[in-house]
């Protein structure tokens, strides 16, 4: 009757269970394979509309508050007029607390409301926060009281602290020929005290400043 004969063989394999079980195993696979690739193609997605938000805010944040042309700019110190500008571009960054300028000419005065300082440059960031100014492209600082011009791509005037900073190449030059150049250079406005690095200095002075009378 063929009773005896099914302990020997493994009753799965009668009925086709493990070669079922082997079929369900390959979809298995398949399906996890597909998941898995439908999970990268989402991440991708998911990264890049991460990315496009990510701009989306940085360019907002990047765009000005306001726009003014021939804006007026006042810095006081202590109840006095201390810095006046003419910014021919103004782009205001209420959030930065910074203006970013174009066309910029600042006068500063002194406490006595004496003009002592006119500057001139093609840019500039005006940051309220940290109480100071950057100007780029073409600066020129025009001392007034001892005919002195100063010259540099870049110098930052940080009127909290009292000092004029760059890292840049200048050239210091007075009306009768003298000058000093720098590849940088640290003054501190009040004590009048200033820093140079590489230092090349060509003087002039009168000779007749030198000798005595009897």
């Amino acid at each position: 009757w063929g009773v005896g004969v099914l302990p020997h063989k493994p009753l799965s394999n009668f009925w086709g269970i493990k070669i079922h079980t082997i079929g369900c195993n390959k979809m298995k696979k398949q399906t996890l394979k597909k998941l898995i690739l439908i999970l990268i193609i989402f991440i991708t997605i998911l990264n890049c509309g991460i990315k496009k938000t990510s701009r989306k805010k940085k360019d907002i944040e990047n765009f000005p508050d306001m726009i003014q042309t021939n804006y007026r700019h006042y810095i006081y110190k202590n109840a006095k007029r201390y810095l006046y500008a003419k910014i021919g571009h103004a782009e205001f960054y209420e959030k930065l607390k910074t203006i970013d300028c174009v066309d910029l000419e600042a006068k500063i005065y002194d406490s006595d409301g004496e003009l002592t300082t006119i500057i001139h440059s093609d840019n500039g960031v005006v940051d309220k926060k940290e109480k100071k100014i950057l100007f780029t492209g073409n600066v020129v600082f025009e001392l007034l009281e001892n005919e002195t011009k100063l010259y540099s791509e870049e110098i930052e005037l940080d009127y909290k602290n009292n000092k004029l900073i760059t890292d840049k190449d200048v050239l210091i030059d007075k009306e009768d020929g003298s000058y000093i150049k720098a590849t940088s250079m640290e003054s501190d406005i009040k004590l009048e005290a200033t820093n140079f690095e590489n230092m090349d200095v060509k003087y002039f002075y009168d000779e007749d400043e030198d000798e005595t009378t009897d």
